[in-house]
């Protein structure tokens, strides 16, 4: 037995080494769209002319590296542990492509503004000069409307279409009907007979069910080419291949990139690593990556369609998985889909991406729940989100489906912009480490919608089921469309250290019992140390329904400068306004060490009064670092202490400073010298400078061992007229440290400040 487990360990030590010689001596293919696949491949001179040849050739550890600029339209899964890379001069990424190039537009008969040329496939969307082209639609902007609408959704009317310029029975048949069949999802139904009444049947049920049966949610009706009749429209006919189109103003198709989108998916990998690779334009996925993989430097854009798609997919053996310093643009449905084995223990990372307009094309991101969205994590555990920016998805920007994940360090803008009920980061499942996001300007798409409730909130972990053990630690959450913590139904989580602030909903903070389960009480949850800022008169800080024991409430900030009313009570849906101090005398729950504002604003205040307005001072960098209030006001802290100019505010995090109603005046710097005391860190936190300036200044601050090696360098950091603490992102070992500090005044006095500091911990 002894024998038999040593001989095994044997196999795996070898087997390591042959994948690590395999990984470190593989031999780089090379592919260019003016190659040759008679070629050999192995030489920048003498390139395959696809990607499919290279895949035949490769070998474990291999890389195809395909030339700077090119464009190959292939679909081509790679054999495990054979990796993309980038060969050639220039900056320009080659391009794994899903279109078609078509050329050769010539006017139609009917309208002279109308082109078109013949197409070799397909074509599912078409892109000119990158830009999507909307499928001819009616109404050619804003939403038609249900009026009539059977208990499965199968036959639908509006009275509206009886009054198109062509009506008639089965005008519409074999269209398509993109509606907003409810508030979080779109329906895309083929249209299978129509009558002039006004009345559609439509193929199928609903993604989600058997219908609403409401009316009053929009929708627009595709795929007629009798209504094409506006710039940036097209049509396919599929019986003659041909895309006919009507192009955007200023747009000549004869020297137009137009590409038509007909493959479903790009490149599949398998312990390998693609870098510097742009995939576009596929409606299933551009990369599929699965096991030990690393995406890097890569860009995907316009991928997706109706059948939903993800322009980066990560399938169930994934382990390890690293994707970084890429850039997701345009695409319809999802940016990452994430499927893994929940038994998998492997951290993997997703980290410094940039995600913009994900799913923000009303009805063109597929049917159903979760669509649109910026990443979603469906299945696995031990996935770090991080340090990430959105701007614009069409639902939430992230979704965290399995237990045990993380988004951290994240800045979120413009998230539910097509659907609403939903958050900027949304959860339905357990163990959820939400810390340090910054998630702003949530929308709630409501343009379509049959009904208007601000659902749109910075965070929100779901009610459906016994969720728990989350945690949302010191995020900020503003201006969003709804609450900036939306929290039912949640058991033994912790919320702490948030500022929610401006939000437009009802209250910063909503909370909700248990009543979507059965063990409904106690709740075991802890709200500590928050700040729950309304800057609306009607609006409050926290809203609570008295009937749950929630746990620990403590510690808490609950602030509206307009009003006396900063709590509200539901009570059977209607929700009462409220004092901290009516709060006190009737809710034992109530917080004990609740603060509120130290500045009220009086009810007539006058237009150029600005005691008691307010101003988020967010820091979106990752260094401690003075954040500018933009004007010369005397302003009060969360600790009351006295802001002028800016105040320090921690990376990935904000404060809320509030105006006395004075202003301060520029003193003079003369006379005045910078002093540089003592270099100090508490516990675990960054060590930092304390630096005392007379006015605002540019600092660059370099830390040196004393055998000379850089510890770090901090380069512009903006400072205001006082004393700020300068971090040291580093932790250098205690003792003696050499420093040099180049101080540029904005009023034209520049130094240099050089010598030693000892560095002792507290």
């Amino acid at each position: 037995m002894i024998r038999n487990r040593t001989f095994s360990v044997v196999k795996v030590l070898l087997f390591q080494c042959m994948f690590f010689f395999t990984t470190v001596y593989g031999k780089t293919i090379y592919v260019a769209s003016g190659g040759s696949d008679d070629g050999s491949g192995t030489s920048v001179g003498s390139p395959f002319g696809t990607i499919t040849k290279a895949k035949d050739a490769a070998k474990a550890g291999d890389t195809i590296c395909l030339k700077r600029g090119d464009v190959f339209m292939e679909q081509v899964s790679l054999p495990d542990k054979v990796s993309l890379g980038a060969y050639g001069d220039g900056e320009a990424m080659p391009v794994v492509s899903g279109a078609e190039t078509i050329t050769g537009f010539t006017p139609i008969a009917e309208n002279s503004a109308v082109l078109s040329a013949t197409a070799q496939h397909a074509i599912k969307n078409l892109y000119i000069n990158g830009r999507l082209m909307r499928i001819a639609r009616y109404p050619n902007s804003g939403w038609l409307r249900t009026t009539a609408n059977n208990s499965s959704s199968t036959v639908v009317g509006c009275g509206a279409l009886a009054s198109h310029l062509r009506n008639g029975d089965d005008y519409w048949k074999g269209c398509r009907m993109r509606w907003r069949f409810w508030s979080w999802f779109f329906d895309t139904r083929v249209i299978t007979g129509y009558t002039a009444d006004g009345t559609m049947r439509l193929a199928g049920e609903p993604s989600e069910g058997s219908g609403n049966g409401e009316t009053g949610w929009g929708f627009y009706i595709d795929g007629k080419r009798e209504e094409l009749d506006t710039a940036g429209e097209w049509y396919f006919d599929s019986d003659g291949k041909t895309v006919f189109c009507y192009p955007p103003a200023g747009v000549n198709l004869a020297e137009a990139l137009v590409e038509g989108e007909w493959r479903d998916k790009g490149i599949g990998m398998s312990n390998a690593t693609a870098d510097g690779i742009w995939f576009r334009s596929f409606s299933e996925s551009g990369l599929e990556v699965t096991r030990t993989s690393v995406v890097s430097n890569c860009r995907f854009s316009a991928v997706g369609g109706d059948s939903g798609g993800a322009a980066l997919s990560v399938t169930w053996d994934a382990s390890g998985v690293n994707i970084h310093n890429c850039r997701f643009e345009e695409c319809l449905n999802l940016a990452i889909s994430w499927v893994q084995n929940p038994a998998t223990k492997v951290p993997s990372y997703i980290e410094r991406n940039t995600f913009t307009n994900i799913g923000s094309v009303p009805g063109y991101g597929g049917n159903g729940p979760w669509h649109a969205a910026g990443i979603i994590l469906n299945v696995g555990g031990n996935i770090h989100v991080q340090y990430n920016t959105f701007d614009t998805t069409g639902y939430a920007a992230i979704l965290l489906g399995g237990a045990g994940n993380f988004a951290e360090h994240n800045i979120i803008r413009h998230a539910m912009h097509t659907l609403n009920d939903g958050a900027g980061i949304y959860t339905n499942c357990d163990s959820s480490t939400i810390r340090k996001n910054i998630i702003m300007y949530g929308g709630g798409g409501w343009e379509s919608t049959g009904w208007e409730i601000r659902l749109a909130h910075g965070i929100w972990p779901e009610f459906l089921g016994h969720f728990k053990n989350n945690i949302i630690d010191s995020n900020t959450c503003a201006f969003n469309n709804g609450n900036g913590i939306f929290f039912p139904n949640n058991f033994t989580s912790l919320v702490r250290g948030n500022v929610c602030y401006g939000n437009l909903g009802e209250a910063q903070m909503y909370m909700e019992g248990g009543f979507y389960t059965d063990d409904n009480n106690p709740l075991h949850d802890t709200v500590i140390g928050n700040t729950f800022f309304s800057t609306d008169k009607n609006g409050v800080a926290l809203s609570y329904r008295p009937d749950y024991s929630y746990g620990v409430i403590k510690d808490n900030r609950y602030c509206n400068p307009q009003s006396d009313n900063v709590i509200s009570e539901q009570i059977e849906w209607n929700t009462t306004p409220h004092t901290l101090a009516w709060w006190k005398t009737n809710w034992e729950q109530y917080d004990r060490e609740a603060t509120t504002d130290y500045i009220r604003r009086a009810d007539n205040a006058a237009e150029g009064d600005l005691r008691g307005t307010s101003k988020l001072l967010v820091n979106y960098g990752n260094l401690l670092q003075t954040v500018v209030t933009g004007d010369n006001g005397v302003y009060l802290d969360d600790d009351s202490s006295v802001v002028s100019g800016g105040a320090v505010v921690p990376a990935y995090y904000s404060k809320v400073v509030v105006h006395t109603g004075q202003t301060a005046s520029v003193a003079s710097h003369h006379g005045t010298a910078q002093h540089i005391t003592a270099c100090t860190f508490v516990g675990a936190s960054y060590p930092h400078f304390m630096l005392t300036v007379p006015t605002e200044a540019l600092v660059n601050l370099q830390v040196f061992a004393p055998d000379g090696r850089t510890v770090c360098v901090v380069r512009q950091a903006t400072v205001h007229a006082g004393t700020h603490p300068l971090a040291v992102p580093v932790h250098p070992a205690t003792g003696c440290c050499l420093y040099r500090m180049s101080i540029a005044e904005r009023q034209g006095g520049k130094r240099t400040l050089s010598g030693r500091f000892m560095l002792t911990r507290k």
